[in-house]
């Protein structure tokens, strides 16, 4: 889910780099990891599988983000 919101900013020319950050760290991976994730993305890859131990940002995950990170909330990422 994280990498169809970034590759949905990407494709819609407002992604940037914050963007990116706050993903990895709400995934807990690497900015770099997040990065190559949205560029297997872009050549039409699946997104990579969840690693053991990891989680799926669900919609309530999503809302507690609007709250907490003034500026960018669901309409920003979708």
């Amino acid at each position: 889910m994280v990498v169809r919101r970034l590759l949905a900013l990407d494709e819609a020319g407002t992604l940037e780099s914050v963007h990116v950050r706050i993903a990895a760290e709400t995934a807990g991976v690497s900015v770099r990891t997040a990065w190559r994730w949205l560029a297997r993305a872009r050549k039409g890859q699946t997104e990579p599988a969840y690693r053991r131990g990891g989680f799926l940002l669900d919609d309530t995950l999503w809302a507690r983000l609007e709250v907490n990170r003034s500026g960018f909330g669901r309409d920003s990422i979708i």
